[in-house]
């Protein structure tokens, strides 16, 4: 059969900066103090949200997607779930889940997706910020 392929797509200088976090590049963001039998009462069996606001600068004008490179929970029944560091002692059966401000989840591990990953648009001025929000989800209900 007969067929075109049709390609398109631009190559950038270079990527964005973090302008958010500190020198290290670290965002600290502060979840609060939730007892687990609030988490298992609670219809989702998560935690109170909090926001998490990403900014970028020095980028060049156009779309950017956020995925995160993190230890995934494993156990989880659902994907997207962050691991608790490990700690003593640690919360069995609970993670962390980031959202973009609609609730979808920002992927974990997996390759780039435009369909469903988080993006905002960058203008002339080279920024833009990542709105997002993360609360302790548990499976142990």
């Amino acid at each position: 059969s007969d067929g075109t392929l049709y390609f398109s797509g631009t190559i950038v200088n270079s990527s964005c900066k973090l302008a958010s976090g500190n020198e290290k590049g670290l965002i600290e963001v502060k979840m609060g103090a939730v007892p687990l039998s609030k988490l298992k009462n609670d219809t989702n069996g998560t935690g109170p949200e909090v926001g998490v606001n990403i900014s970028v600068k020095d980028c060049e004008a156009g779309t950017y997607y956020i995925v995160l490179d993190g230890a995934s929970a494993n156990e989880a029944p659902i994907t997207n779930v962050l691991a608790l560091d490990a700690g003593n002692p640690t919360a069995k059966k609970v993670g962390i889940k980031l959202t973009d401000r609609n609730n979808t989840p920002v992927t974990l591990d997996k390759p780039f997706d435009p369909n469903v990953d988080p993006s905002i648009t960058v203008n002339a001025d080279g920024t833009g910020t990542f709105n997002l929000k993360a609360y302790y989800y548990t499976w142990d209900k």
